[in-house]
């Protein structure tokens, strides 16, 4: 190990010290209080120095050393450098450098560099309002191109909902499938965003300072504002108490084994006391004339009953140690068994299903979603089985992104072999080229936001009713 080398601590912030050091004295533990701030031991030994001298305050950040601005020029050689080019203005940088030098017996205390800065800061005039350079024109926003005739361009995407949904709308009954399928209950109209503090700086009826007021007034109502929480089913926060129990659970068991452990180590240490104790005493014994042992006979006796006993004792406490270990291991694997069941229905619950979105380039209309259990782990086959059937024979491009399943070599033998079309991919990070697809997925989950499912079968029977009502009404982007 180098040991020249200076030991790195990872960057922590005044909270996580303070946090740190609370902990630490509520527990008494250090590894509770690298864990609870989540650093190293190291940083701990690092810190608390500083803070058992002085406190809290102590743990706050400090400068490392005072600011100072080595590369600035001094006042007195600006000043002569401006007096010179005032003098003579046919002078130089490199001229009056070679001056301001010669002045201070040929010392570089001044480079040309810097002489021309000071020149440029000092005795450059601004440039009047009226003269200032105008803002550029904005360019006009570029029309959207679109193909020639329907069926002509297509553009997919996979779009990832989840399994079950409890629905976003409070106070309201939750809709069944069959409601949804037949058309009975539709969609409420999205809330639209609200407003944000910075809105107040669009106002020109206003001063700055009114300006500054409304905004740190919103600033403060909205951190005081409660924040909106995850809905969950029933059935996901019952999982999800009974994981929090399992837990608690846990932490007492694991108590427990520390406190039997201590006490262990305790008799351990008693015994390996006890023992040492009677090897010196015989050795003592030895020693004695054969009279003096024949009269301590007796005593000899007694302490060899008891220590008999005590070896009894010992061995019963071994056992039961043996025992509590035994169920203390067997109560651990019953704990980790629930919680392997419990988070294998929460990932039931909370995964996702993926669905394809088809769009049509020209007319925006959806062809189809089909629906994938998968999830995140769909196949190109399964997209291939479903594109057979929705894709129309007169294609000739299909643009989609760089996911994996459309990189697949089945998809190029669809495109250049079977369906005989020109399969697009975007280029990386450039999203908007297959914006037509994009913002249907957004569409789509806009749509899903009100219903209720608690089944894959549910949502594919919400899907078809909202893709009726999507390629029914006017899209903004056609004329």
């Amino acid at each position: 190990m180098d040991w020249d080398k200076k030991v790195y601590y990872r960057p922590t912030t005044p909270q996580q010290r303070k946090r740190m050091m609370r902990v630490y004295q509520n527990t008494g533990s250090v590894t509770e209080a690298c864990r609870a701030a989540k650093v190293s031991r190291g940083t701990f030994y690092r810190w608390n120095p500083r803070f058992q001298e002085q406190g809290e305050a102590g743990l706050e950040n400090c400068l490392s050393r005072a600011p100072h601005h080595p590369r600035r020029v001094k006042e007195e050689l600006a000043q002569r450098a401006i007096e010179l080019k005032q003098s003579d203005p046919s002078l130089g940088s490199r001229s009056v450098t070679h001056l301001i030098c010669q002045e201070h017996g040929y010392q570089r205390v001044i480079s040309h560099h810097a002489v021309e800065n000071v020149w440029q800061r000092e005795l450059t005039p601004s440039a009047p309002p009226e003269q200032a350079p105008s803002q550029p024109a904005q360019k006009p926003q570029a029309q959207v191109q679109r193909a020639d005739r329907p069926d002509q361009t297509v553009h997919i995407d996979l779009c990832f909902i989840p399994r079950q949904n409890p629905g976003l709308r409070s106070g309201a009954e939750e809709p069944s499938a069959a409601e949804d399928s037949a058309g009975e209950t539709q969609p409420q109209p999205i809330p639209s965003a609200s407003t944000y503090p910075g809105e107040v700086f669009q106002r020109e009826d206003l001063s700055y300072d009114e300006q500054m007021q409304l905004y740190a007034q919103g600033r403060r109502e909205r951190e005081a504002s409660p924040k909106p929480q995850k809905k969950v089913s029933a059935e996901e926060a019952a999982l999800k108490k009974e994981m929090e129990e399992l837990r608690i659970e846990q932490e007492e068991l694991r108590q427990e084994g520390r406190k039997a452990r201590k006490a262990r180590k305790e008799r351990d240490q008693a015994w390996k006391a006890d023992r040492q104790q009677r090897k010196k005493v015989k050795q003592e014994r030895q020693k004695l004339s054969r009279k003096e042992k024949k009269r301590l006979k007796k005593l000899q006796n007694q302490e060899d009953e008891q220590w008999k006993a005590k070896k009894v004792e010992r061995r019963q406490a071994v056992e039961q140690q043996t025992q509590q270990q035994v169920q203390m291991k067997e109560k651990r694997q019953e704990i980790q068994k629930k919680e392997a069941e419990i988070k294998g229905k929460l990932s039931l619950l909370t995964s996702l299903v993926a669905v394809l979105v088809i769009v049509d380039n020209c007319t925006r209309r959806c062809l189809g979603i089909p629906l994938f259990l998968e999830g995140r782990n769909v196949t190109a086959d399964s997209i291939i089985e479903a594109l057979r059937v929705l894709l129309p024979p007169e294609l000739q491009y299909l643009i989609s992104d760089n996911g994996s399943q459309f990189k697949a070599d089945l998809f190029r033998r669809l495109a250049e072999e079977e369906l005989n079309f020109l399969h697009v991919r975007i280029s990386p990070r450039r999203p908007r080229t297959n914006g037509i697809a994009e913002r249907f997925v957004r569409t789509l989950k806009e749509m899903l936001l009100p219903y209720y499912w608690a089944s894959p079968e549910e949502l594919e029977r919400i899907l078809a009713p909202i893709l009726l009502k999507y390629n029914d009404r006017p899209h903004q982007s056609l004329p």
